[in-house]
């Protein structure tokens, strides 16, 4: 699946995330080439963009310089990403619980790991954050 396909099945969960609570500042991180197709979505804030390659490390600047964040919810399933908000300082990491570098993530009893990718994925990990994705 390519990263154009990911953010249009990650898109309604981003958007339940917003409409959830109205006073959240929604900014995206994604790479350079993702930038306008989350720009255009008028419920994403800001968007936040690196390029591939560019160490966790040198993300992490990128996104303590654009703010205080109290929040990330880490769709997709990249290694990184946990990596790159625990070194922003982001205290509160939501996403799979299987990525290490989360807090804050709890699989009610009996409910499986969300899938590697795809909706379903997005719609759980939103629904884990306190949206309500059907």
């Amino acid at each position: 699946m390519t990263e154009i396909e990911e953010a249009r099945l990650a898109a309604p969960s981003v958007l339940a995330i917003k409409r959830g609570r109205l006073d959240a500042h929604v900014t995206i991180l994604a790479p350079e080439a993702l930038v306008s197709f989350w720009q255009e979505i008028r419920e994403v804030d800001n968007v936040i963009s690196f390029t591939e390659g560019e160490s966790p490390h040198h993300i992490a600047i990128r996104i303590r310089t654009a703010g205080n964040f109290d929040v990330g919810i880490l769709l997709p399933e990249d290694p990184d990403a946990a990596k790159e908000m625990l070194l922003a300082g982001v205290p509160i990491r939501l996403g799979s619980p299987r990525r290490k570098g989360l807090n804050h993530w709890q699989n009610p009893a009996g409910v499986p790991d969300p899938p590697i990718r795809g909706a379903e994925r997005y719609r759980r990990i939103a629904n884990a954050a306190g949206a309500k994705v059907p």
